[in-house]
This record gives structure tokens, sequence and C-alpha cells, in this order.
């Protein structure tokens, strides 16, 4: 990989530096805002699927790996190892679990029915087909 010159620290295998850094950090704020209905959450999923495969693609050719990096002008400013490929692949089939899994159904309230009760202005035909009124 190319020396970017930033800090770099390595966690749980992970290379990281402060571009990948803002890159994760956007990821995951864009995911908390993106959780709260079905669509945005699935939407957010399949980029999770998107931006995962293409970082695990473009830092298998970065580390020649695969094939030759076809955007090697660009450099690399994440400093992306083998190591960081793998979880990148990792992410995206995250990303593609949650983005196939079935959506839960809505949950609805058990709200008791109210019998309605007579007015006087209503028929006596109608009054008499409502149930009695309930001594709860």
């Amino acid at each position: 990989t190319q020396d970017t010159g930033l800090d770099t620290v390595t966690a749980l295998g992970l290379t990281l530096n402060p571009y990948q850094s803002w890159v994760y950090l956007d990821a995951g704020l864009l995911g908390l805002l993106w959780a709260f209905t079905s669509a945005t959450a699935r939407a957010f999923a399949w980029l999770l699927l998107l931006g995962g495969g293409l970082l695990f693609t473009w830092g298998l050719t970065l580390n020649g790996l695969i094939a030759a990096n076809p955007l090697s002008q660009l450099g690399d400013p994440l400093e992306l190892t083998v190591t960081d490929g793998w979880w990148h692949l990792v992410i995206a089939i995250v990303g593609l679990l949650l983005a196939m899994s079935p959506a839960h159904k809505a949950i609805h309230l058990h709200r008791p029915r109210v019998a309605p009760t007579p007015s006087p202005d209503m028929p006596t035909s109608a009054r008499s087909a409502l149930p009695p009124p309930s001594m709860a």
C-alpha cells in the first residue's frame, strides 16, 4: 500500500487512518438516520452491500491479488490492506443478509370494542338491534 503520511492504527486486524475513520463514521451515522423505516433501512443494507463489495474489490486490486488496479492514479488514500478487504467482504455479506431478510409485520395493539350507546334521535328499530350496555 501507499503511505499517505497519516497516523495509522491497527485494531482487530483492521488498519485505520483518519480517512477510513470518516468513511466508517459517515456510514454509521447514515445507518442510524435511515433505521427509522423499513424501506430506508433496507436501502441502507443495499448500500452496505455495494460499498463493502466495492471496497473489497478495490482492496484486492490495490494489493495485486486479483488484477492490476485500474484506478492506480487515485492512489490509496484509505491505505487498504488484505485484512481490510476481508473485513469489507464481511460488511458486504451483512448488508446482503439485512437487505434480503424478511420484513417484520406491523404490530397491532388490541383495543377493546366499545358498544355504541343509543342516542335519543335514533329510531326505535335501530336501538333494539344494539347489544345491551356492559357493566364493566
